[in-house]
């Protein structure tokens, strides 16, 4: 037969695809068995040509019985490390089963086996039994000697996958529901089932039945056989569908973080196999390998928690662009306050837009009203305490939102004035009153909490800044009796946490539910009729030209909470700017005239989506090395031509121990383009210091 060349990814080796020959057919996501550095390793067929290479090649030695990955994700998962300037060893972590996740088997055989002294008796032994489990074997014979013969390919090694018979019904008691969608609901629908384009942007304001409409086109791609993606920017909003979903959905697989690797392989596996059709997932579940994709639903698609910020940075709203491209499917993108760049492109026809500027049931939106907070030194205002107090004499819910975690945000020495900071980052410590603890939110740092300063040994740290603790405790003892809980980051972190403190809120055991912008985030609570929230604008003066959209979309997501069932509803929005046009636009309600004045700012300053941005972000653990490497790095790039603004100390300076410098980039597509070629180049200068290329950042800290 003719020998073909292979590429392949090796596991765990980075870098680059490796070359190897064989006369035996293989196929792209097919898992082989090859030597790689003299070791035998399990290897992944990227891609095959007839072109001999000049220098030495090395057989394919077979093939693997592991799971196969679809034709079409190798190819997404390709481009996303050439999108995002990333190894493919990188990526693949997200997109395979782990290892042990699954549960293998391995068999040894005989290879080229010429048997000398010692090696006789394991010999005879295989000659007899042909092939025995890597066990068995072990029981007979030294580790030591099975794995030299291994690694001269005197035995063979073939690994096998056991799959358990995984029920295709995950929900034993899911019925259809029979639901009638409004005129517009369905004019939605139509629009999307019937145009044959790939991208929709569906902008509803809150409580119009988005999710009716999602259910919808999944109910007809179901009933075809067909597969569905939902994507959700948080775990937290899992809990909520799973509730709504679970009801109807049989073939429900249910991909996050807080699933162990063996649960994650196993539904991998049934995945692919097509026994579960339907996936319901946050970031990663992207690459889930859903078989015949028909809809890729991203809901809430303004949230930043799609793009991953540390490394391997990607964003899962551009990878699903590409994926619909490359299975035909159609991306369905819903926000009550779409990211600017995605209305852009459907106010340009290059996605198909539908809005909806009704609730449903034409349920009113809240009445929303500005606290002005300028000279009050207090958190919460008289009027937030009064119509907490007032919602629950009628026995309805309130939700007060805070951007910050803990008790105190910070603590500072009255005598010398230091602030308690992190050894590993240049952070202030944040005070956990309830775990009695001062933390670092980036690293995990955390040591007991004192009133005695490290500097100066005096007792006298005094808080500064206040967080969702501190909320929680001021509206228990300025509402006698109110039934508050607590739901933010540390919160959710407890497995099961979030479901439980979402069931009991929902069925009113509460009255108050304070928490971060994660309560914001799609929550649905029918008796909900106040939302009160606490510094308002302190996203707006973040060194992030994002900054006045983030505002608007945190105010405009969080009064959507209220008054979801028709009832009289306030909203409450506390600020020390109450002129701020992003604070005065989200009082009104206006997404399109918001729109209209940031995207001008946008366009003057050639920002997303007029222009292409990076961040190039060298880290050391030594300051004098970082700053010459990223100094080395812009020097490399002005002279290449790269439109490059002076390499700079990150807004956070010192991050798990390591000192960060910023390069920042503002190009044009054929710019990026050229940066991203120049990844390895980049590397390279930075020999053995970390660098990252954050292609499309969301973040500048």
């Amino acid at each position: 037969m003719t020998t073909r060349y292979y590429e392949c990814y090796v596991k765990g080796v980075k870098g680059m695809f490796f070359t190897y020959q064989s006369s035996e057919q293989h196929i792209p996501g097919e898992w082989v068995r090859v030597s790689f550095k003299k070791a035998p390793s399990e290897a992944l067929v990227i891609s095959s040509h007839d072109s001999k290479p000049a220098y030495t090649v090395l057989p394919i030695q077979g093939k693997l019985k592991l799971p196969y990955v679809p034709t079409k994700l190798l190819e997404l998962l390709i481009w996303t490390a050439q999108y995002y300037a990333l190894d493919f060893d990188e990526i693949a972590s997200f997109a395979f089963p782990k290892e042990g996740s699954v549960k293998r088997t391995s068999t040894i055989s005989l290879g080229n086996f010429d048997p000398i002294d010692d090696e006789k008796d394991i010999y005879e032994y295989l000659v007899e039994k042909e092939s025995i489990s890597k066990q068995t074997l072990q029981k007979h014979f030294d580790k030591d000697l099975i794995k030299k013969l291994l690694k001269e390919g005197k035995l063979i090694e073939e690994s096998d996958v056991e799959i358990r018979d995984l029920p295709v019904n995950l929900f034993d008691d899911a019925k259809k529901k029979d639901v009638e969608l409004n005129f517009d609901q369905r004019s939605v629908v139509d629009k999307i089932k019937q145009i044959d384009k790939n991208f929709f942007l569906v902008r509803g304001v809150t409580g119009c039945g988005k999710t009716e409409i999602y259910a919808e086109l999944m109910r007809a791609a179901l009933e075809e056989g067909r597969g569905v993606l939902f994507l959700l920017p948080e775990i937290a909003l899992t809990v909520q569908f799973i509730n709504r979903f679970k009801e109807e959905f049989k073939e429900l697989s249910i991909l996050h973080s807080g699933l162990t690797e063996k649960e994650k392989g196993e539904e991998w596996l049934a995945i692919r196999d097509g026994k579960k059709k339907l996936v319901l997932g946050v970031r990663s579940a992207i690459f889930a390998p859903i078989q015949d994709l028909q809809y890729i639903i991203l809901d809430e698609e303004h949230e930043d928690s799609y793009k991953q910020d540390v490394a391997p940075r990607y964003d899962a709203r551009n990878i699903a662009v590409k994926r619909a491209m490359l299975e035909n499917a159609k991306l369905v993108l819903g926000s009550a306050t779409p990211s600017l760049e995605k209305y852009y492109f459907a106010k340009e026809k290059q996605i198909i837009l539908t809005e909806l500027d009704k609730r449903y049931n034409d349920y009113k939106m809240p009445h929303i009203e500005p606290v002005d907070m300028r000279g009050k030194k207090d958190i919460l205002s008289e009027k937030l305490i009064e119509e907490i107090k007032a919602r629950i004499e009628k026995k309805e819910q309130s939700i007060v939102i805070v951007n910050r975690k803990g008790y105190a945000t910070a603590l500072q020495c009255s005598s010398c004035g230091s602030a308690e900071e992190c050894r590993e980052c240049s952070v202030s410590l944040v005070h956990y009153k309830y775990d009695n603890v001062l933390k670092c939110n980036y690293c995990g740092y955390e040591k007991p909490y004192s009133k005695l300063c490290s500097s100066c040994g005096v007792v006298g740290l005094e808080s500064l800044g206040r967080g969702t603790e501190t909320l929680e405790e001021l509206i228990k003892q300025k509402v006698v009796g109110a039934r508050v809980v607590r739901l933010d980051g540390e919160v959710s972190r407890k497995k099961g946490e979030v479901e439980k403190i979402y069931k009991k809120f929902l069925n009113k055991e509460y009255d108050v539910m304070v928490g971060t912008k994660l309560i914001a985030k799609g929550l649905d609570f029918p008796n909900v009729t106040l939302v009160g929230i606490v510094d308002s604008d302190s996203l707006l003066h973040a060194p992030d030209f994002r900054a006045a959209e983030k505002t608007f979309q945190l105010l405009t997501q969080a009064a959507g909470r209220a008054g979801r069932c028709g009832k009289e509803s306030l909203v409450l929005i506390q600020t020390y700017d109450p002129e701020h046009y992003a604070i005065e636009k989200s009082i009104e309600g206006n997404y399109k005239t918001f729109f209209e004045d940031e995207i001008e700012f946008r366009k003057e300053l050639q920002y997303p989506p007029f222009g292409k941005l990076a961040n190039i972000i060298v880290s050391s653990k030594t300051e004098t090395k970082g700053e010459e490497i990223s100094q080395k790095i812009h020097t490399f790039l002005k002279n290449k031509g790269i439109k490059v603004f002076p390499s700079n100390k990150a807004p956070i300076h010192k991050l798990k121990g390591r000192f960060r410098y910023q390069i920042f980039v503002k190009e044009d597509k054929v710019g990026i383009a050229k940066l991203k070629n120049m990844s390895k180049m980049i590397q390279k200068i930075a020999g053995a210091t970390r660098v990252g290329i954050d292609i499309d950042p969301i973040s500048f800290v």
